[in-house]
């Protein structure tokens, strides 16, 4: 009997992004679920898997004032993060 063969998604950077936000995982377990979606051939071929953010990269999105924190760059982030920005939302 033959198997049969799936069609695969790859993921992007902007989803990666996404499931690693919403898992809140810890450095140990985003470098695992990095390396086995990178040996599953899961991961679009300019993924990265970094290990954290980096507030360097992230900083002059944002703004503080009377201890609120807020982004005041959203369509330059959006775009970092690997997502389209769209106005009309």
């Amino acid at each position: 009997m033959q198997e049969a063969v799936l069609p695969t998604h790859v993921l992007p950077q902007g989803d990666l992004n996404d499931i690693v936000h919403t898992l809140n995982l810890s450095k140990k377990l985003l470098e695992l679920l990095g390396s086995k979606l990178k040996g599953w051939n899961l991961l679009h071929q300019d993924s990265k898997v970094c290990c954290g953010w980096h507030h360097e990269e992230f900083k002059d999105f944002f703004s503080q004032e009377d201890g609120v924190v807020f982004c005041i760059d959203v369509c330059s982030i959006m775009e970092v993060l690997g997502h389209e920005y769209n106005t009309d939302q």
